[in-house]
């Protein structure tokens, strides 16, 4: 391994300690021991069912997505799809990204960077989308000032990416020459490099393609918040409906700090907050965000290690699409 990936695994261990302290700082353990106790890990089942259903969903997505590059089913993009998902939970720096761009170039024969591009305007539309379901919820319910600010710095990164990616689209002559500085056989690497990212921000151009894309966006987080309320009656919770979209809004925003693989601490971290809004004790909500965390999981783990086997891929070759 060398010193950069080192230092990614340093920084995100880190990060993860600090947040994994903040979430425990001044808790009650017997109260946590006790929130454990009593949890009816019966609703584990829905709930892990919800999650399968929302990553199903994703490759309906990426399918439209994937359209101006080729035209590949669902049940074709969801073992590289949960591989790659499978890759944030156990790898760190989010490689599951690179990893899912790569097993669908090679299953699909078409440009891996242009798989990539459609996986980058995913996570924008991922964004954008739940910043909608965060506008909702506040004509409903205020909530903290923080949050909004949450909310702003997040718009602002996703409208930056967005920028990009359509300067990336319109003009991709602006990046070709700032390629002048490498030598010549970089230099037109480069520009292929470009040309086959942009192939896949071809969906960006078309309406009819945009519009399902949003609706399978705003179902994958539709079933997200209704699974986090779901488990809500694990704990005897009565807590509204939009109490589990503003916690989904608010962890998600959370783990887009770096942080070790599974986002352990961020994604507790942030659940914790979200529910304190609604009076939730924290020992509860640390309970609960643990179960929460525990099912997606065992369902995104569980799923890619089938697929790297019924897809023949080893845990070496993962490493070095990795590297």
């Amino acid at each position: 391994m060398d010193r950069k990936n080192i230092l990614k695994i340093l920084l995100g261990t880190g990060i993860s300690i600090l947040f994994i302290f903040l979430a425990l700082r001044k808790v009650n353990f017997p109260e946590l021991g006790e929130a454990f106790k009593t949890a009816n890990y019966f609703y584990l089942i829905p709930v892990c069912a919800l999650t399968f259903l929302a990553f199903y969903l994703r490759a309906f997505r990426w399918r439209y997505l994937l359209l101006p590059v080729k035209d590949l089913s669902p049940n074709y993009l969801f073992p590289p799809l949960m591989i790659g998902f499978m890759g944030n939970y156990l790898l760190p720096a989010r490689a599951g990204e690179f990893i899912r761009a790569y097993v669908a170039g090679e299953k699909a024969k078409i440009p891996k960077s242009a798989a990539f591009a459609t996986i980058v305007f995913e996570r924008v539309l991922d964004g954008l989308t739940l910043l909608l379901i965060g506008l909702v919820v506040l004509f409903i319910h205020p909530f903290p000032g923080k949050f909004a600010r949450m909310g702003i710095t997040a718009l602002a990164i996703y409208l930056a990416v967005l920028f990009l990616l359509l300067l990336l689209l319109y003009v991709p002559g602006f990046f070709e020459k700032l390629l002048v500085i490498l030598p010549e056989k970089a230099r037109e690497k480069g520009k292929r490099l470009i040309q086959s990212f942009s192939s896949g921000l071809e969906v960006m151009r078309n309406p009819r393609l945009l519009f399902p894309s949003f609706l399978y966006s705003l179902a994958v987080w539709g079933i997200t918040g209704f699974f986090l309320y779901v488990l809500f009656f694990a704990y005897d919770l009565k807590l509204p409906v939009h109490a589990a979209y503003l916690t989904t809004v608010v962890f998600t925003i959370g783990i887009m700090i770096p942080s070790s693989p599974g986002f352990i601490g961020t994604f507790h971290y942030f659940v914790w907050l979200g529910l304190a809004v609604f009076g939730v004790k924290k020992e509860v909500a640390l309970s609960y965000a643990t179960l929460l965390h525990f099912s997606q999981f065992i369902v995104v783990v569980i799923t890619g290690l089938v697929f790297l086997y019924t897809e023949g891929i080893s845990f070496g070759k993962i490493k070095e699409i990795r590297e």
